[in-house]
């Protein structure tokens, strides 16, 4: 059986989107040696993270001439059993569609993007999610809030699939993991470590603040904090909730092999434009169970308004300085 997946967003550096696809890939071809796989790609350069397995066909990267008739040509071209996208399927496709959405911000918060942005999500996302076959997301909350805003689909027709890590998340002896951050990032503190696109929905700004508090409450901790993300426009918003918050401010490139930063006073807020993959981080980190300190902050957080800002504080932490990193919401 042959399937399709679009993967445009392969080599554009759109950050979650592309991982993700990439990885699908990456599974479908070490999974299924059967199958048949198409991939529809914008950029040349895409080629060198398909598999080799894979065959690639060229799209616009354009997203209305991809969607609007670019795409749908290529599917009837090929003629798969299947197509998977992200968010929207092409205008007039004629095969069954799986769509992967992986939340509905753009209906629950439409402030957060542009006015044009939001209501082309609002309606092409719509009409794709009422045709599809099947609407994959990456957890029960994501589930409840696509039932929730759109009403009138079948329960059993939105099936969570959890994300995994990539391969390149594995244990490293907690030494080597410390001295990797250190020589490359020069970073030689215990830090908490956020990863995600600079923009409002992301709640940087909350996690500052929430941050600037824990200090506050316990000044003998010696962490920074380290957000790790694509540069936007609302970057310039982010330094200033930094620079409000009281806490030094450290900024400065973290791509592969690129130049470290240095801390600067008790409880740095280090913001790192990243220019490849944040994998360069956080591969350098291993699993280990939250500190105590994190429980302290659970508690103080029971006690005081807005320390678990937007409800997704601390998405991610790790320490490198004391060993090793966690990926779990607290």
């Amino acid at each position: 059986m042959r399937f399709a997946v679009d993967a445009h967003a392969i080599g554009r550096h759109l950050t979650g989107n592309e991982v993700y696809v990439r990885s699908l890939l990456n599974a479908f071809a070490a999974l299924d040696p059967d199958c048949e796989f198409v991939a529809y790609i914008s950029e040349d350069s895409a080629r060198a993270s398909v598999p080799a397995r894979i065959r690639t066909r060229t799209i616009a990267a354009n997203p209305f001439l991809r969607l609007g008739l670019d795409l749908a040509r290529r599917v009837r071209e090929d003629n798969p059993g299947l197509l998977h996208v992200q968010y929207t399927a092409p205008v007039g496709c004629r095969v069954p569609v799986v769509v992967s959405v992986h939340d509905v911000s753009f209906l629950e918060h439409p402030e957060y993007f542009t006015r044009d942005r939001a209501w082309q999500l609002q309606w092409t996302v719509r009409r794709t999610v009422k045709r599809a076959a099947k609407i994959l997301t990456g957890s029960e909350f994501s589930r409840n809030a696509i039932l929730k805003v759109y009403g009138d689909l079948e329960e059993d027709k939105v099936v969570v699939v959890p994300n995994a890590a990539a391969s390149e998340f594995r244990p490293l002896a907690r030494e080597a993991a410390s001295a990797a951050v250190r020589e490359r990032f020069r970073i030689g503190s215990p830090f908490i470590l956020s990863v995600g696109d600079i923009q409002p929905r992301k709640n940087q700004i909350g996690l500052i603040r929430a941050f600037s508090k824990l200090v506050a409450a316990y000044p003998q901790l010696k962490h920074d904090l380290v957000l790790v993300g694509k540069e936007t426009w609302f970057a310039d918003r982010v330094r200033e909730a930094a620079r409000e918050s009281g806490r030094d401010l450290v900024c400065g490139p973290c791509a592969r092999g690129g130049k470290g930063v240095g801390r600067r006073g008790a409880h740095s807020i280090l913001r790192f434009c990243v220019g490849q993959r944040p994998a360069a981080v956080l591969q350098c980190l291993r699993p280990v169970r939250i500190p105590i300190f994190l429980r302290r902050f659970r508690a103080a957080r029971a006690g005081g308004d807005g320390l678990r800002a937007g409800g997704g504080l601390l998405q991610h932490v790790g320490f490198a300085g004391g060993g090793g990193w966690c990926r779990n919401p607290v």
